[in-house]
């Protein structure tokens, strides 16, 4: 992701509707199973909801 991420930081710049360089987009540091993680962030955020 790391080779195509200027690329995708200018894409974004151009299309949002504020001022932004797009450096709010970062990679993930998870290099592997990272949408298993981004999955069990829903239920993550749903127990602590509960406490």
């Amino acid at each position: 992701m790391e080779k195509y991420l200027d690329e995708l930081r200018r894409m974004v710049s151009e299309r949002c509707t504020f001022v932004t360089d797009g450096s709010f987009i970062k990679p993930c540091f998870f290099k592997h199973e990272s949408s298993a993680v981004g999955a069990a962030l829903y239920f993550v955020d749903k127990f602590i909801e509960e406490i």
